[in-house]
């Protein structure tokens, strides 16, 4: 009996691979699309300096609209993935804790939407120069954001795993790099700014840390699906 047809014994075998393939495909296009629009709008929103502002500051203001959208769209696309990795890995190893990992993440991105953090920096136009002042619902941004993200690149070191047992050395190797790269870069956004509170921090590292991880989880959904449908069944 085939994975596929252990995640439905009562669908054939191809219906279910292509229904995980489909849930794999949302995954690889969530990425792209999220720092496609990130990007648009950080190089084209007045006053919002990508070194001074992090991407969930795109969520303030009258077009923040667009960024809501964005975040809400990539958590469906990002669980929908989640959902497609544990049929593709079902009975293997990260088969477990690889979705689990990553529908946090989704999960993540989705408060991240709903509770929008709080203006400040200078952003929107008209906000306080300092630091943000937290309100409950900046607060709830601020802290399950931050635990999604990390589940994000801590769920590349179970992929790692996933690809030494499948005897994939090069995507173990790429997966353990951008889970070290990703966190090296989240931890040097208080070492490159003042690190003081009413001061500023330099969130580069923090976009490239988002562009490295979104990028990265997006290419892993891609190489699940097609191992897939090359009949590899995901492993």
């Amino acid at each position: 009996m085939t994975t596929n047809q252990l995640a439905d014994p009562a669908a054939p075998a191809s219906a279910v691979t292509i229904a995980t393939g489909r849930l794999l495909t949302a995954g690889a296009v969530a990425g792209p699309l999220f720092i496609a629009v990130a990007l648009a709008q950080a190089f084209t929103r007045e006053g919002f300096d990508w070194s001074r502002h992090p991407t969930s500051m795109l969520a303030l203001g009258d077009l923040g609209w667009i960024q809501i959208t964005n975040f809400v769209v990539a958590a469906a696309l990002f669980f929908a993935s989640a959902v497609g990795i544990k049929r593709a890995l079902r009975g293997k190893s990260g088969g477990t804790w690889a979705p689990i990992l990553v529908g946090t993440f989704a999960v993540a991105l989705f408060t991240a939407g709903v509770f929008p953090t709080d203006a400040g920096l200078g952003f929107p136009p008209g906000a306080p120069e300092g630091f943000p002042e937290f309100s409950w619902h900046g607060i709830v941004h601020a802290v399950g954001p931050t635990i999604g993200i990390n589940a994000l690149f801590v769920s590349f070191f179970v992929f790692a795993r996933f690809f030494t047992r499948s005897k994939q050395p090069g995507w173990a190797l790429a997966s353990v790099a951008a889970g070290a790269v990703c966190i090296a870069l989240g931890f040097s956004v208080n070492l490159t700014g003042t690190g003081e509170i009413g001061n500023e921090f330099n969130f580069l590292p923090l976009w490239f840390a988002m562009m490295t991880g979104w990028s990265y989880m997006s290419l892993l959904a891609w190489k699940l699906h097609s191992r897939l449908t090359s009949g590899g069944q995901g492993g």
